[in-house]
């Protein structure tokens, strides 16, 4: 699948589950530097569709805000 396509979709979602996942949900949901911006699932941007996030709390612990 590649890029376009996934951006064509009408709904996508990550499920993003541990610990070991934290440091780079956190770079993809709070970006500091051009590099952050250009990880590979940060390029997932749908034309007209959403995109969902559903982290535990181990994966979301390097974020600064949570939203329930």
């Amino acid at each position: 699948m590649t890029l376009d396509m996934i951006n064509r979709a009408s709904m996508i979602v990550f499920l993003v589950m541990g610990a070991g996942k934290a440091q780079i949900i956190g770079r993809l949901l709070q970006p500091k530097t051009e590099a952050d911006r250009k990880l590979p699932a940060a390029l997932v941007r749908p034309h007209q569709g959403h995109v969902i996030w559903l982290l535990d709390r181990p994966a979301a612990a390097a974020l600064t805000t949570m939203s329930n």
